[in-house]
């Protein structure tokens, strides 16, 4: 007799960012942590990033930090840069840890620098 096993796969979106203009102060730089995400259920994933008009010069950057049990986060995944109007989406193969968290980090030359809409998703998944 063989015994089917069925699995259902899980999937998880979490929301860092929905759809907000960020510009960055006068110290030239704007930083955003998630929460902790709890990923030990999850194999994979992937982080959405988009980002509507560009005022001044200003960069986008997205990454996955994994939490060690010393509650040091460590960089694990960063996404395509944005450097200008526009989207980018980065799978990660291997979720790595039991916590982990998104950071994003939005830098400019001038106070007021930063992007329209910025809209920023993280989406783990079973196998």
């Amino acid at each position: 007799m063989v015994h089917v096993v069925k699995t259902t796969l899980k999937a998880k979106s979490n929301v860092i960012i929905n759809t907000v203009d960020k510009f960055v102060p006068a110290g030239l730089s704007l930083v955003v942590n998630s929460a902790d995400i709890e990923v030990n259920e999850y194999g994979y994933g992937c982080i959405l990033v988009s980002a509507g008009t560009e005022t001044g010069t200003a960069t986008l950057d997205v990454k996955y930090q994994v939490k060690g049990t010393d509650g040091v986060y460590y960089d694990h995944t960063s996404a395509t840069q944005i450097t200008g109007a526009g989207s980018a989406l980065t799978k990660i193969t291997a979720l790595d840890g039991i916590t982990g968290r998104i950071v994003v980090t939005i830098v400019g030359s001038s106070e007021a620098d930063g992007y329209a809409d910025v809209y920023v998703e993280f989406i783990t998944k079973t196998r």
